[in-house]
């Protein structure tokens, strides 16, 4: 698996020896037996919680991003960082804000209560995502913070449902089969091309 770089990472920043260096680590950690046998399925079932609950409030666009490397210019960060993978989406500009928060959340939600605890990154992007969103609708911070306890609340009362967490487990499987596909099937998909045949076994 190779590594990609966010188009809005510029030259300078490719050539920072600090990016180098975790470019060339990511790819190997990607690529590694540990990622492949323990880290895929958990940063599928995070991802997993952010598809469901989009879904549930007809987002458009969902679109499943492979690793991706970008630069942090947050100036108490201004670093190169690492995706492990992600979803996004457009939400529909009538949805309830509860529900909007819902999809932007899930992903740690859903981890914590059904995979295992995140680290502090992936809590803080989600809830930055859930920010974002709602500073756009024009929010405060007290609501804010009140409004996304009430969303955690209403996803764990939501995985009480095992339709919901059997949605979820499928959802986690549907993204790991488009962003890290069996590592012995790509290896044979690659096989087969190099021989010219057409076929190819499905992801």
């Amino acid at each position: 698996m190779i590594v990609q770089i966010d188009p809005s990472v510029t030259e300078q920043q490719r050539n920072d020896q600090r990016f180098q260096n975790l470019h060339r680590n990511a790819t190997e950690f990607f690529n590694s037996a540990d990622f492949i046998q323990q880290e895929r399925h958990l940063t599928s079932l995070h991802e997993a919680g952010h598809i469901v609950f989009a879904r549930r409030i007809r987002a458009a666009d969902i679109e499943f991003h492979p690793p991706t490397m970008v630069w942090d210019n947050r100036p108490e960060y201004d670093c190169p960082a690492i995706s492990k993978g992600s979803v996004s989406w457009a939400t529909p500009p009538d949805c309830p804000v509860i529900d909007a928060l819902k999809a932007h959340i899930a992903g740690y939600v859903v981890r914590e209560a059904i995979g295992s605890p995140n680290d502090d990154v992936a809590i803080g992007s989600d809830l930055d995502g859930a920010k974002d969103y709602f500073d756009a609708i024009g929010g405060n911070a007290q609501d804010f913070e009140s409004a996304v306890e009430q969303a955690k609340q209403e996803i764990l009362e939501d995985l009480q449902n095992p339709l919901v967490t059997a949605e979820i487990y499928a959802a986690a499987k549907e993204f790991q089969q488009a962003i890290f596909p069996d590592p012995k099937l790509t290896r044979e998909i690659l096989r087969r091309r190099r021989l010219g045949h057409l076929a190819e076994l499905p992801l």
